[in-house]
């Protein structure tokens, strides 16, 4: 698994994004794009021009209903050509968005009514609480263009899933995108030292998980919004209050003896047939969104581990994410607990699915 930053440089670097941010909300008839010498920048009136990252190009033709694909194309070819486009649609439309910037560079361009509950609100609430816990170590630190990801371990918290030595550390999960690439989401996370690989929990039913989308109230234009700072920072503190009580059960061993009982149950029930495990692991890779390469070692993950149960496919899948970057590695990750949330009747059905598959001549 890829652990990202230590701690310490993790938190510089949060340190750093948070004081070099600027949102802007604008009127779209007062967002330009120009092309320039270094490429395509954004010129919001009144705030300045801005060199734009990837997220930012593939929110503008978003927000235009550009398809990616030609969007891409025309910025290679004809860079004027993709401006024009832009700024017509731009043009007639009557909506406003905000522009979010780091160190001069457009990273995101989102709804009026995008909620800024940033990594640093975040970090603020629940890094202490976990630092006071001597038993938890940081395990994946990250922050890429779409996401921070924060993953820690309960070095108290280990339990033996098959009876056999298969033992996982319990842990925690946390995502958050600041330029609308998903919630904040905090989950329940096991990890298999073993093989290194890691799985978020998702059962909902065991309030092993947190989810908070960024949708808010409209902001006018300019930097503030329509609400005070002191409504936000109230409304904001009710957030974090919420999550920090989900983070302590989660961090209970009451929570993470639950978790265990229903990964333990994955072991049980139908197995898929080892003449069937390239069938079986198409029909789930097909899907979860796995792409071909993804499916190809999930069924080496597989036919290496010699477990054909929901444990042993679920695990073969989220292995692939080992040497995977963050934001993909996540989505893998997120992917076993999928699996694990498979009612067993559903489990079952795909199994017998799987087996009556005729083999290959």
């Amino acid at each position: 698994m890829n652990n990202g930053q230590n701690m310490q440089d993790f938190l510089e670097n949060m340190r750093w994004r948070s004081d070099h941010k600027h949102d802007v909300v604008s009127a779209d008839q007062k967002i330009i794009m120009r092309p320039t010498e270094e490429g395509l920048k954004l010129d919001v009136e009144g705030d300045g021009m801005f060199e734009m990252n990837p997220v930012a190009h593939r929110q503008i033709a978003s927000v235009n209903r550009i398809p990616n694909d030609y969007y891409n194309r025309m910025r290679e070819s004809s860079e004027p050509l993709a401006a024009y486009s832009v700024n017509h649609f731009m043009q007639q439309s009557e909506r406003r968005h905000m522009v979010r910037t780091i160190d001069g560079k457009a990273g995101a361009v989102v709804s009026d009514s995008f909620l800024r509950l940033d990594n640093e609100i975040i970090a603020q609430a629940v890094l202490p609480v976990l630092h006071n816990n001597p038993n938890v170590t940081p395990l994946g630190l990250a922050f890429t263009d779409l996401r921070m990801h924060m993953k820690m371990l309960f070095n108290d918290m280990e339990f033996d899933i098959t009876g056999k030595g298969d033992l996982v550390k319990a842990g925690i999960s946390m995502t958050n995108s600041e330029v609308g690439f998903g919630s904040f989401n905090m989950q329940g996370f096991f990890y298999r030292s073993f093989c290194d690989n890691g799985c978020v929990f998702g059962k909902t039913d065991m309030g092993l998980n947190f989810t908070r989308r960024h949708l808010g109230s409209k902001q006018d234009v300019g930097v503030q919004g329509v609400f005070s700072q002191a409504t936000m920072n109230h409304h904001m503190k009710a957030i974090m209050s919420s999550a920090t009580d989900i983070m302590a059960y989660i961090s209970s061993r009451d929570a993470m003896e639950k978790m265990a009982q229903t990964l333990r149950e994955t072991t049980q029930g139908a197995q898929i047939a080892p003449t069937h495990i390239v069938q079986g692991v198409e029909v789930l890779g097909k899907q979860y969104g796995l792409t071909q390469g993804e499916r190809a070692l999930a069924v080496g993950n597989l036919i290496e581990n010699n477990d054909f149960s929901r444990w042993g496919v679920l695990n073969s899948f989220t292995k692939v994410a080992n040497n995977l970057e963050f934001d993909r590695a996540g989505e893998l990750e997120a992917v076993g607990g999928k699996i694990i949330d498979l009612h067993p009747a559903a489990w079952e059905s795909v199994v017998e699915r799987v087996n009556a598959m005729p083999l290959a001549a």
